[in-house]
């Protein structure tokens, strides 16, 4: 169950126990719950939210079931937390890796689910800010754009989203202007930020 405990995200996995973020010692060191760098600690949440969506809505998809791109997106954020763990601190690699995870997690539920999953779509907004916040300005543009490619393939690949022209247009506005708009501010922070070490 994905919950906030303490103003955290929390992953239950058993009464009282989950995944959640903290300091993740070099040794075992536990009593029951699982610690986890700060990204790990939000994608398992992301995840845990995506997952209700996999068993609570259904879906005509017998293919390839919303299950099975939350089971993907779990292998990812395995790799991803044992990447960082091997190897602490900031690779743009690694970076990389993780936007077009959640991305492309966000696309295919998106894709799947048609209206029933159209409540994802702040995910994607959630992906750009949280690079731009974490990593600066420039990451934050990077991200927008893979956000809005997409959000365009889904709007031409889900029969919902291509039916709804407005909609689309207004949200894929919102997803440009927003994010631009907290770029300049970032970046003004960024130099002022400068300056006061100057």
């Amino acid at each position: 169950i994905a919950r906030i405990v303490d103003g955290s995200e929390f992953l239950e996995f058993k009464p009282a126990y989950g995944f959640h973020e903290g300091f993740v010692h070099p040794y075992p060191h536990t009593h029951g719950c699982v610690r986890l760098h700060k990204e790990a600690a939000a994608r398992l949440f992301a995840l845990g939210v995506v997952g209700l969506n996999a068993f609570v809505i259904p879906f005509a998809a017998p293919s390839f079931s919303p299950v099975w791109a939350a089971a993907a997106y779990l292998f990812a954020c395995v790799v991803l937390a044992a990447h960082l763990a091997y190897r602490p601190g900031q690779t743009a690699l690694r970076r990389h890796m993780a936007l077009a995870c959640d991305l492309a997690t966000t696309v295919v539920e998106m894709h799947l689910g048609g209206a029933q999953t159209a409540w994802l779509y702040p995910a994607f907004l959630w992906v750009v800010f949280g690079n731009g916040f974490r990593f600066g300005p420039k990451p934050l543009l990077v991200a927008m754009l893979a956000a809005v490619g997409s959000f365009v393939a889904v709007i031409f690949t889900t029969p919902f989203w291509s039916s709804q022209p407005s909609i689309c247009a207004g949200l894929l506005l919102a997803l440009l202007v927003i994010p631009l708009y907290t770029f300049s501010l970032l970046d003004k922070l960024s130099r002022a930020r400068m300056q006061a070490v100057e």
